[in-house]
């Protein structure tokens, strides 16, 4: 753990040619899936390349490309020094931070393996021993077996795969821990601006875990877990936005200092790595929980669902799958799926905000141009490589329509968690489907009819039919109505920047308000995205009054406000049916849980 760069040593057995190569394709190692598909070229960080013989001798040796070294003799040990990734900026094939790497002299050390160890080409399958050393002061976190000492610790991987799968972080102390069921859940966090936060994030991550053990029936696929956070000090900006006025010269400053970061998360197999901003200690604890859902959620795909594509994943020459729209796709829904199940959000939230704001950004999907699964393969490159964000909301949207389907050709016997969980059983963390058959067996393993789904919307070419099956379970819907309906009740009220929490500020009330709002007040982005002066079922007439729920000083309070109407233009529109026949209510509840 020097000041400057992090050390490797690999030993290899004795041999006339060698070619080592430092991971260079996307961040997608074996039964880990991935929150990023891009080039990586870890091998640019690798520095003072040194082989030697078992006399101790040099051994000569060229470089391939960006990441792999052939050796010209056999050789016995390799040296070389690691820049890290968070202090060494790239222009292209930038590194997403949660993939990153990280060397703050006797502070911080965060390992993604792939940037730290090399693999001998053709013994990806060989067991690893990492060996740490670091201040007494400091702790190591990771899902990978091993033994902890007070300044060493010693970890095991049996093979290249599961290595890189289990990244390390080498920290000050801020951890806590809880169990959810059977799974015993740790929690290491370092925050640059050395405030300790892992007990307000263990709280915050309790319900959502809570969530997901119901959503499982109480027993998780996993016994051990470790979140490992990477907090950056934004805590001036969040004021800033929330307020506060540091000056011209050094808003611009704050805002430019944020600018271009890759905040969010990496699943792996029982761990996940964020990196995520400090704008205040509420917005940071809040900001976790629906990208822990989605994370944590990847134990299903492709923990224990996944093809060759990633079981046999090739580091140098990738070949991409076709599911993306099941890897990141249908745990998206899932994450949404469970908070709706669970009462974290209600049924009209669900609808009215998470699901339209997926389909705000899925209408500007090329679906005539490409397919959502030949997008997938080609997910590396250009004009589809621009398209990935759409994973997130068009596949995610996707999976809810598909879902609907399901239950509703099955008559309830099935739904595409049932699906889902029936084929992660049948394959396992070891075994591979076929990326080019699957498909096949997942309409054997849900209805024939699911194959004209798949046939249209995933590997075709046509629009999704929202309407056609939201209808099923009882909802309508229209893409866009121009007419006169109720104005916002938020005419006239301006907020703060948006923050990643979950609820925005009052910054000003104007005289034109309609509601009673105050400054900092705090209103769920929920609310503000979808609030139309509606029920679920309908527009609430003109002249009646429309309630809001609110934050003032902490405490949920209740306020009101006339409905004006306008002419306007509104897009996405979803009541609940006020009449639903039997089989409407049957398939809604089915869905999204009674």
């Amino acid at each position: 753990f020097p000041s400057s760069a992090g050390q490797s040593i690999n030993r290899i057995g004795a041999g006339s040619y060698h070619v080592f190569a430092i991971r260079a394709a996307p961040s997608l190692p074996t039964f880990s899936g991935a929150g990023t598909y891009a080039t990586i070229d870890y091998g640019r960080f690798i520095r003072d390349f040194r082989p030697v013989n078992k006399e101790g001798n040099p051994v000569k040796f060229v470089k391939e490309g960006k990441n792999a070294f052939k050796l010209k003799g056999p050789a016995t040990e390799i040296t070389y020094k690691v820049k890290d990734s968070f202090h060494n900026k790239v222009r292209k094939d930038k590194i997403f931070e949660p993939a990153g790497t990280n060397i703050q002299p006797n502070k911080n050390l965060l390992v993604n393996e792939g940037g730290f160890f090399c693999y001998r080409r053709g013994h990806e399958s060989d067991s690893a021993v990492v060996h740490l050393t670091y201040p007494e002061n400091m702790v190591a976190s990771t899902a990978m077996p091993g033994k902890k000492g007070k300044n060493t610790s010693v970890f095991y991987a049996s093979n290249y795969h599961e290595l890189v799968d289990c990244p390390i972080m080498v920290t000050l102390p801020d951890t806590s821990s809880f169990y959810v069921s059977n799974c015993h859940v740790t929690l290491t966090v370092f925050n640059e601006s050395g405030r300790k936060v892992s007990e307000g994030i263990r709280e915050e991550l309790r319900v959502s875990m809570k969530a997901i053990s119901d959503f499982f029936h109480d027993t998780l696929p996993v016994n051990e877990y470790a979140f490992i956070f990477y907090i950056r000090d934004y805590t001036l900006l969040g004021e800033a936005m929330n307020g506060k006025k540091p000056g011209l010269l050094k808003t611009i400053k704050l805002v430019a200092s944020i600018a271009g970061k890759g905040f969010g998360a990496l699943e792996h197999g029982n761990s996940s790595v964020y990196f995520l901003p400090d704008l205040g200690e509420e917005m940071l604890v809040e900001s976790v929980k629906d990208v822990a859902i989605h994370e944590f959620m990847h134990i299903i795909t492709p923990l224990n669902l996944h093809s060759e594509c990633i079981g046999s994943f090739n580091y140098e020459n990738p070949k991409m799958s076709r599911h993306l729209w099941l890897y990141e796709g249908v745990t998206e829904y899932f994450a949404g799926l469970i908070q709706v199940r669970s009462g974290i959000i209600s049924r009209s939230n669900y609808v009215n905000s998470l699901l339209r704001q997926k389909m705000f950004d899925s209408s500007t999907f090329p679906y005539q141009k490409m397919s959502f699964a030949e997008m997938s393969e080609n997910v590396l490159v250009d004009p589809y490589k621009d398209q990935y964000g759409k994973v997130y909301t068009r596949g995610a949207l996707m999976a809810a329509l598909l879902d609907i389907r399901i239950i509703s050709l099955t008559k309830g016997e099935k739904s595409l968690e049932t699906v889902v969980k029936s084929l992660y059983k049948k394959y396992g963390q070891h075994t591979s489907f076929s990326d080019e058959t699957f498909f096949d067996e997942f309409v054997k393993a849900s209805h024939p009819a699911v194959a004209d789904f798949i046939n249209r919307y995933i590997t075709g070419k046509e629009d999704l039919p929202i309407q056609e099956v939201l209808s099923e379970a009882g909802i309508s819907y229209l893409s866009e109505k121009t007419g006169r309906m109720p104005q916002s009740p938020f005419t006239d009220i301006r907020f703060t920047a948006m923050t990643v929490d979950a609820k925005r500020k009052v910054k000003k009330v104007g005289e034109k308000a309609l509601l009673p709002l105050q400054v900092n007040d705090r209103v769920e982005v929920g609310e503000i995205n979808t609030h139309f002066g509606r029920s679920d079922t309908a527009f609430l007439a003109e002249g009646t009054t429309d309630t809001l729920q609110v934050y003032r000083k902490g405490q949920a309070i209740r306020l009101f406000a006339p409905v004006r109407y306008k002419e306007q233009t509104v897009k996405h529109l979803m009541f609940f049916y006020s009449n639903p026949t039997e089989q409407q209510l049957f398939v809604r509840r089915k869905w999204m849980g009674s």
